[in-house]
């Protein structure tokens, strides 16, 4: 592990637009002899790596919220913690959502697709327990199921097959204000691939 590995992830972390919209960070973890972690800090204004094993997390106030020491496996917010880096034949790392509007479809990170997806996950997906779950889940399976697809020689079809039958999918449910009907197609596409790639 290198400083550099965790400068980078912690700058990533805090360039993203939802990032910046929530302040908080969801941090997985699964050592290998121990049970996975999946935390949530909220409040977070500040990302930092503090030497070449630790990355802190700090408040609006500048007062430390915790420090991580990572491993192989954390990822903050879908980003890798260690071996952070983005081939450019490869796309980009941690979101399938967005590597299917902007890197395939030449959309910026703040298009209306995925900022309505945001608000969708900010808004409806935490009304409830499960719908929580399976947010904080995505920051989990996502990076893994990027990687594993941006391996694939037809991973453009992958990913434009994704943008029709999900992403477009849910934008047009929730513009209907079948809020229910996103989710759940949201969850079983989700599960799907899960399913075929991990």
């Amino acid at each position: 592990m290198s400083y550099s590995d965790l400068a980078n992830c912690a700058r990533e972390v805090m360039s993203k637009p939802d990032f910046l919209a929530d302040h908080k960070v969801y941090m997985y973890m699964k050592p290998q002899n121990g049970n996975q972690r999946i935390e949530e800090y909220t409040n977070v204004y500040n990302v930092s790596a503090q030497n070449d094993n630790s990355i802190a997390l700090y408040d609006k106030n500048g007062s430390k919220i915790v420090e991580i020491y990572p491993d192989e496996t954390t990822t903050l917010n879908g980003v890798p913690a260690i071996n952070y880096g983005v081939d450019e034949t490869n796309g980009s790392t941690g979101c399938y959502l967005t590597t299917a509007c902007v890197d395939y479809f030449g959309k910026p990170d703040d298009c209306y697709e995925l900022e309505t997806l945001r608000s969708f996950r900010d808004g409806f997906m935490q009304t409830s327990t499960e719908m929580k779950e399976a947010a904080k889940k995505y920051y989990v399976i996502a990076p893994k199921i990027v990687a594993k697809i941006n391996s694939l020689p037809n991973k453009a079809s992958v990913y434009q097959k994704m943008y029709t039958d999900l992403v477009q999918k849910c934008i047009n449910l929730i513009n209907k204000g079948k809020n229910k009907e996103a989710y759940e197609t949201y969850k079983d596409y989700s599960e799907a691939l899960e399913e075929k790639y991990l």
